[in-house]
């Protein structure tokens, strides 16, 4: 009754409902005859690589697969992410044809997954091994703004593996649907054992206040990522 007196009186409701929805469902059904519903699925595989050069060339970039192979890893299928990634290529890289190089001087060479699996296990589990190897990176000559963006990004990966799997979604469903190797899905599978998901939400909105201070000048990101460490003690 109450949505019926709303529609009437000529109020744009919009309701989001991530995942599956049942048709049966009765706020469904009530939906479908009185407004629109739209449905906007992942991009997965070579669907999601598509939209990425489609993306590029409206910048007028050309990716290497090493590149659109980086995108993918940081981003996931998260197209908002792509598209903020390829202005900042666009605006930042001279050239307009990028490979993995360019990539890797605007957001750092990465980890690579057992680094990283490491760094976020000791993050859950040993915060001075964390430490000790954030400042080993940065004594090699890492950025910390690239440590920064590439933890918050491997942090929403391990995130989204992790709904999945909580779903009661397979190791190869979970790897088909991500785009990703099965081999990372059940080393995760592995490490979700000792964490909960909601302790991985938890450290990643504290992340992103990290990005946030550090992007509007409050933070150095150096001091920003210590601090942050710190605080999971």
């Amino acid at each position: 009754q109450i949505l019926s007196k709303l529609i009437t009186s000529g109020v744009e409701i919009i309701f989001f409902e991530k995942g599956k929805v049942s048709k049966d469902n009765t706020l469904f059904s009530f939906i479908k005859h009185r407004g629109k519903i739209e449905e906007y699925p992942l991009l997965e595989d070579l669907t999601l690589e598509g939209w990425i050069m489609n993306e590029a060339r409206r910048y007028k970039l050309t990716l290497t697969p090493e590149v659109i192979s980086q995108l993918k890893l940081q981003c996931v299928n998260d197209t908002w992410c792509l598209h903020n990634r390829l202005i900042q290529l666009a605006t930042y890289s001279k050239e307009k044809i990028i490979k993995k190089w360019h990539f890797e001087k605007l957001y750092g060479d990465y980890l690579g997954e057992e680094t990283a699996f490491l760094l976020l296990d000791s993050l859950l589990n040993d915060q001075a091994k964390a430490l000790e190897i954030l400042l080993k990176r940065l004594k090699a000559g890492d950025s910390p703004f690239s440590l920064l963006a590439f933890l918050t990004s491997y942090l929403r990966k391990q995130i989204l593996i992790a709904e999945k799997l909580n779903r009661g979604l397979s190791v190869q469903k979970t790897a088909t649907l991500l785009g990703m190797h099965p081999y990372i899905i059940e080393k995760t599978k592995s490490q979700l054992r000792s964490v909960s998901l909601d302790s991985l939400k938890k450290i990643y909105r504290r992340l992103m206040a990290v990005d946030r201070m550090v992007k509007s000048g409050k933070e150095e990101a150096e001091t920003a990522l210590q601090l942050f460490i710190l605080s999971l003690v």
